[in-house]
């Protein structure tokens, strides 16, 4: 099934939900933008027998939105892969006319195995809005979002990118894994 982005991006719809049988492809170039707040979901419609697996080689934005991938085999972010769930940055003229989200989302990858190449980016940042109300400017500040990670090793760790700066809160990290978890010293090997 081919699902055309611009009608995806274009679309306005809050909640999105894609199931599939063997696998799933955001292909690279591919720049997926929904709406802010909106929730997107991509998980395996199969028992966890069968091999599966969610590839993002493109990238996806939601201001403050949720980004959810599932596999029961593996999750795969290319170097190109970018999942971008922070918040709006803007000031009064260029958010005239448009609602800003200044907080970041939430970001959840599991899978059995989680594969991420160099260059790979989660950004659950926060972001800020700048207007001006009789005269005097006011500065709403955002707070940063929650990155999930379950069964992510230690080289894919060290290769991807995630942000969550904010001027507000920081954000929140989760690492579920079925391996040692060490904080210092030398990397330890994959099982």
């Amino acid at each position: 099934t081919h699902l055309d982005v611009e009608s995806l991006n274009r679309s306005g719809m809050g909640n999105v939900v894609l199931f599939y049988d063997k696998s799933f492809e955001l292909t690279e170039g591919t720049d997926l933008r929904l709406t802010q707040g909106a929730s997107l979901t991509i998980a395996e419609n199969i028992s966890e027998v069968f091999p599966t697996s969610a590839t993002i080689n493109g990238s996806i934005r939601i201001a403050g939105g949720n980004i959810v991938l599932q596999s029961g085999t593996t999750v795969r972010l290319g170097a190109a892969g970018k999942l971008d769930v922070s918040g709006d940055v803007a000031g009064q003229y260029t958010a005239a006319g448009r609602t800003v989200t200044v907080d970041g989302g939430a970001i959840s990858v599991e899978a059995a195995a989680v594969d991420i190449a160099e260059g790979a980016v989660l950004d659950v940042s926060g972001g800020a809005w700048l207007t001006t109300r009789s005269g005097k400017q006011t500065l709403k500040l955002g707070d940063a979002g929650e990155i999930t990670l379950v069964n992510v090793g230690n080289d894919d760790l060290a290769a991807v990118d995630m942000r969550a700066y904010a001027a507000g809160s920081g954000g929140s990290l989760r690492i579920r894994t079925a391996a040692d978890i060490q904080i210092g010293g030398s990397m330890l090997a994959d099982p």
